[in-house]
């Protein structure tokens, strides 16, 4: 879904065409500004001109991908430029460098500068890690060659001392003796250095092969990786179907899901629901700020107490990785989410990893943005080790009685690799 979001209303306004158009957009009331006027931001008034554009529509689905792919290179931007710009927290190589890249090439003028400066650090680390893997096989090659050279050189010092030997037993006029010296020494020096020949060449093809098959095993991972990973993102969804009972503005979310191997099982409290919403329905569409298709996975009809379910996949999978949507402050009471932990399941039913956040809670503040949007992931202890579910545990209780506006977690997309 096409997002509304505030920008600085300088990126907007690149000319004077651009600054006339903005102008008569904020006059129409179509545009709203916010802040000083040295500061100031713009953004779209409400949802709806996105929801009523056709041509906005068109866009959204044709570039929903664009609007994951920039979700998530942003998400790691600002955990990069939180944490110092450290190298590790840029994006590695393989699937999410390759994507971040296409969006780069496609839609550059689109992206903030700082984005596409993000994307540009991480492809010059890729680069650098890459060039340093092909140093260290030199590295090894050289040394090889280095100490069969080494050894050329040993050889021929003792084949230097062989012949003066045989200089000096000539002098003494013992020829018979030298002749038998210098022929068994002159023989075994041929023999080391072929051998010793022999064996560097072995040793430097030795490393060269077993190198390339390592590389040749990365990219075949990396590959079948992304051929492996299935996206869930709840789009395409028709609300026309019978309402749920326990809220007429949401659909059962299990008919949806088992079109992916996901059934929906041990639901608590037994009278709560799994189902899927649209932003719209969700307090009037204020509180929530969707990323991907503006419809949401919720457990409702908990009675603001503990609640929990589990989604199992029909076929074990590797990772789990799915995104709580970001919340948003449309009054001065603020949006509260619950404390929740979602744990991944072994075939077994065993825990085996888990992740959690705490309880949320943000209120209507100029100087405070909301909360953004965050994908967690969960895999088991060991490379390779399957998960066959994931239990979704929430609590809305603080300090004894019910605290927040949400009872359970918010889920906007789910994502799994086989």
């Amino acid at each position: 879904m096409l997002t509304i979001r505030s920008v600085p209303r300088a990126q907007t306004e690149p000319d004077e065409a651009s600054r006339k158009l903005v102008e008569a957009l904020v006059n129409a009331r179509l545009l709203t500004t916010s802040g000083s006027e040295a500061e100031q931001q713009v953004r779209l008034a409400h949802q709806r001109v996105l929801e009523d554009w056709t041509r906005a529509r068109k866009l959204v689905v044709e570039s929903a991908d664009f609007f994951r792919i920039r979700a998530d290179v942003e998400e790691g931007r600002r955990r990069w430029e939180a944490g110092n710009r450290r190298r590790e927290l840029l994006l590695p190589r393989g699937l999410p460098l390759a994507e971040a890249e296409s969006i780069i090439a496609r839609y550059r003028d689109e992206l903030a500068p700082e984005t596409v400066a993000y994307v540009g650090a991480s492809r010059r680390r890729a680069n650098q890690g890459q060039v340093i893997a092909w140093s260290a096989a030199a590295a090894f090659f050289i040394l090889a060659l280095g100490a069969g050279i080494a050894s050329k050189i040993a050889l021929d010092q003792r084949a230097a001392a062989v012949v003066a030997q045989r200089d000096a037993v000539e002098q003494r006029g013992k020829a018979d003796e030298l002749r038998q010296l210098g022929d068994s020494a002159l023989q075994e020096t041929l023999d080391n250095f072929t051998e010793a020949v022999q064996y560097q060449r072995a040793i430097a093809g030795d490393l060269l092969t077993r190198l390339h098959d390592r590389l040749q095993k990365a990219s075949n991972e990396l590959q079948q990786a992304a051929s492996s990973i299935r996206v869930v993102s709840f789009s395409g969804i028709s609300f026309n179907a019978p309402p749920d009972a326990c809220d007429p503005h949401t659909i059962d979310a299990e008919p949806y899901l088992i079109q992916f191997g996901i059934s929906v099982e041990k639901r608590t409290p037994e009278k709560s629901k799994i189902v899927l919403a649209p932003n719209s329905a969700i307090y009037e569409g204020t509180a929530l700020r969707p990323t991907v298709s503006g419809n949401f996975l919720m457990q409702i009809c908990t009675d603001n107490i503990p609640a929990s379910y589990t989604l199992r996949f029909a076929e074990p999978v590797i990772s789990v990785s799915f995104m709580r949507p970001g919340i948003a402050t449309p009054t001065k009471s603020g949006t509260s989410f619950p404390l929740w932990t979602a744990t991944a399941l072994s075939q077994a039913g065993e825990d085996i990893a888990s992740v959690s956040e705490g309880h949320l809670l943000r209120v209507f503040n100029e100087n405070e943005p909301a909360a953004e949007a965050r994908t967690y992931t969960l895999r088991g202890p060991a490379r390779y080790t399957p998960v066959s579910g994931v239990r979704f545990d929430s609590n809305p209780i603080l300090n004894g009685r019910p605290f927040a506006a949400f009872s359970a977690l918010v889920i906007e997309r789910l994502a799994f690799a086989r």
